[in-house]
């Protein structure tokens, strides 16, 4: 105990007379808030605000959002009766206000606004919070809405929109949230949501909110949930996963009032024109991984081999991690085949009826890698 003792007494003249520096490891953040987000609400570390317009200034701000002067093509599809003018979008005491009003603008007798951030504004994954008032009036279709940036699958509805909010003027107080791929859409009626019913929804503003992760997203109304929607592999065995879940590329925003006869209503009360919609503030969020994440992902246990037309699909289990996984490595034979942003992947260019060794090793946003495990035999 004495020579213990000693040891330690010597350890700390040692450190007084020539210095000992403790290394203590400081993550640094890898995401800058904006400087003009007014966040009144605390978010946390989890949390970043990296893009929002709280509509302070005088007039639209064009380095965030591009107005758009047409009526929209295939609005008869829709019942659409507008012709969308930047005149009809104007900042008024703080709120974004879309105003549609009862005048003709030749090939419409309505017209209204509709705006979007694409290329100014676009985002892979995050957390939107939009607060809003809906207008009045039986014939009023505003939305707050996501569009992909580049549509890598192909023209709606291939490359999916997300529907945070939107609402039917004549189905009162009713909020509608909706998500549209290849697989799932309103032309197919069966397009994936929800809906809630406010009491309040043309009288107060609300916050319509997104949080869209891979795999999955959440729709919420002042934190109350809207929809869900969530990737399930074993459920898409017969597509490609891009069909069922084309989120995994660039969207942007998109905030119009629409005119329309949508859902059956013909009667339109001309009398209630000029309505506005009206926007307090658009947030979009991001999470700085590399300063939060700290965990490595679970290893993949077990690979299931598809039982489809599609022969060569395997998926498994998304394993647990403190976040998110943001994409999977796929090996054959100890070496990388390709990456896959879901728990499923379509193998190509194999040999039929010779047995390979698979693996599969999940990647979270932070670079962390999930160990390997014994490869699985592989072949068809």
């Amino acid at each position: 105990m004495k020579k213990v003792l000693s040891v330690c007494l010597m350890i700390m003249v040692f450190c007084m007379l020539f210095g000992c520096e403790s290394k203590t490891i400081i993550k640094e953040r890898t995401l800058i808030p904006c400087d003009d987000c007014h966040q009144d609400a605390e978010m946390g570390d989890d949390w970043i605000p990296i893009w929002c317009d709280e509509f302070d200034g005088e007039l639209v701000d064009l380095d965030k959002w591009n107005m758009e002067d047409s009526y929209w093509p295939n609005g008869d599809t829709n019942g659409e009766l507008q012709y969308y003018s930047p005149n009809n979008i104007f900042v008024e005491d703080g709120k974004l206000i879309i105003e549609a009003r009862k005048e003709v603008m030749s090939p419409r007798n309505f017209t209204s606004g509709r705006m979007n951030s694409k290329d100014k504004g676009d985002w892979l994954y995050g957390r939107a919070i939009v607060r809003a008032k809906m207008p009045l009036g039986a014939a009023n279709w505003p939305g707050i809405w996501m569009l992909p940036t580049e549509n890598i699958y192909g023209n709606w509805p291939h490359s999916g929109e997300i529907d945070i909010a939107e609402y039917f003027g004549w189905d009162t107080y009713k909020v509608h949230g909706y998500f549209h791929t290849s697989k799932y859409n309103w032309i197919k009626n069966n397009h994936i949501g929800g809906n809630l019913i406010l009491s309040d929804t043309v009288e107060a503003f609300h916050n319509y909110e997104m949080i869209w992760e891979p795999g999955r997203i959440n729709l919420f109304v002042d934190e109350e949930p809207l929809a869900t929607y969530t990737y399930t592999a074993s459920n898409e065995q017969n597509v490609n996963y891009s069909s069922p879940w084309p989120f995994d590329q660039k969207f942007h925003m998109v905030l119009n009032l629409a005119i329309s006869e949508f859902g059956g209503m013909t009667n339109i009360d001309e009398v209630s024109f000029p309505t506005r919609f009206e926007i307090d503030y658009v947030r979009y969020y991001q999470r700085d991984y590399p300063y939060i994440d700290v965990e490595v992902p679970k290893p993949i246990q077990t690979i299931y081999k598809g039982q489809s037309i599609y022969k060569s699909l395997i998926y498994w289990d998304i394993p647990e991690d403190d976040y998110e996984i943001e994409y999977y490595e796929i090996y054959i034979n100890d070496v990388l085949h390709g990456t896959s942003p879901v728990n499923s992947f379509i193998i190509k260019g194999l040999f039929p009826k010779i047995i390979y060794r698979l693996q599969v090793v999940a990647v979270d946003f932070a670079g962390h890698k999930s160990e390997f495990q014994t490869p699985m035999e592989y072949s068809y």
